[in-house]
């Protein structure tokens, strides 16, 4: 059988070194309850020969400086560590590069902040990494974060091609929406750069198209159209159908939605570019649920598109087609 190397216990210095040299701060601990893991050292005897476990604590990096810490978060506190002299500069410790500003900035401590750049500190990044952090605050949902960073855009933020309210809707992050949306957001804000198929959305079209009832009911109470539709000629030459609300509920198949944007004062006869209805849209696609909340929010059973057509004209199947007889679409001139 193998021996393994008992550690040997250091000397002067209380600490125990293991076989490599590697060197350990032990604290005891309690059995009961801590538990080790496997291959994590457990030195020490108790009473009556009994092994006492402990546990291993690592010194902390030399290189962090006090005024770097995570903890410091008082600005009494970092005064008096500047004060003393205290380097707002980067840590020599390579691993970690965030400075004292850094961690104002992603903590949103503006009085930390304001006191750091009083003191010399600068903010060591362009308009192109403050844009990136200030994307980054929006999607992880830090507020104090992104108020910060916003004063460091100069120009109007976009991130993913979407205005900052749009942004945190599709990111999900609520905190940042109500914060937006209290600070005076326009609601009415629709991305004017290239989106792929959501070029030109609003706000509420975005919440509507990705499942978030909240933030619909959010917008609504905050002033946003439910009839505002889409751009119809973005940058870059694509032109989008001009859709409402209510037509991106019908393509998600969210009659949930379809029945709170017709409380909400929803158009249910506004067409899209090609002169498209939410109705014939719902009989396009064979939706035969939202063709009969339609009808009973009022829509015209008898509008036609650009080509003439009317719903019963672009069923999509035999079942449909009933469906809009029954509501009268052969009565239509």
């Amino acid at each position: 059988m193998r021996h393994r190397e008992r550690p040997q216990r250091g000397c002067a210095t209380g600490l125990r070194s293991s076989p490599g040299g590697r060197r350990y701060r032990l604290s005891p601990g309690d059995a009961s309850k801590r538990r080790h893991r496997k291959g994590e050292p457990t030195l020490g005897v108790g009473t009556a020969g009994a092994r006492r476990p402990y546990r291993v604590r690592r010194r902390p990096p030399p290189q962090q400086r006090p005024v770097h810490s995570h903890r410091v978060r008082k600005t009494d506190i970092v005064e008096t560590l500047i004060t003393h002299g205290a380097n707002l500069g980067s840590g020599e410790n390579q691993a970690y590069r965030k400075n004292a500003v850094d961690i104002a900035l992603e903590q949103g401590r503006r009085e930390i902040l304001e006191l750091l750049l009083a003191h010399g500190a600068e903010v060591e990044f362009d308009q192109t990494e403050a844009l990136s952090r200030y994307c980054s605050a929006l999607r992880r949902d830090r507020v104090g974060a992104w108020r910060l960073l916003q004063d460091l855009v100069d120009s109007t933020p976009t991130c993913n091609h979407l205005d900052p309210l749009s942004y945190a809707i599709t990111q999900y992050s609520p905190n940042s929406v109500r914060a937006l949306l209290n600070d005076g957001a326009d609601t009415e804000q629709r991305a004017n750069d290239w989106n792929g198929f959501q070029s030109g959305w609003t706000p509420l079209m975005h919440a509507v198209a990705n499942i978030q009832p909240y933030f619909v009911e959010l917008l609504i109470e905050h002033g946003a159209d439910p009839n505002g539709p889409s751009l119809e000629q973005p940058q870059m030459g694509r032109y989008d159908q001009g859709d409402t609300p209510l037509h991106v509920a019908i393509q998600e198949n969210w009659l949930e939605v379809v029945d709170y944007l017709l409380e909400a004062g929803a158009y249910p006869d506004r067409t899209d570019r090609s002169g498209t209805t939410p109705l014939m849209l719902a009989a396009r696609v064979g939706n035969e649920d939202a063709i009969v909340q339609l009808l009973l929010g009022g829509a015209s059973i008898c509008s036609r598109d650009n080509q003439g057509q009317a719903a019963l004209d672009i069923a999509r199947n035999t079942s449909v087609k009933a469906l809009l007889i029954a509501g009268g679409a052969e009565r239509c001139e």
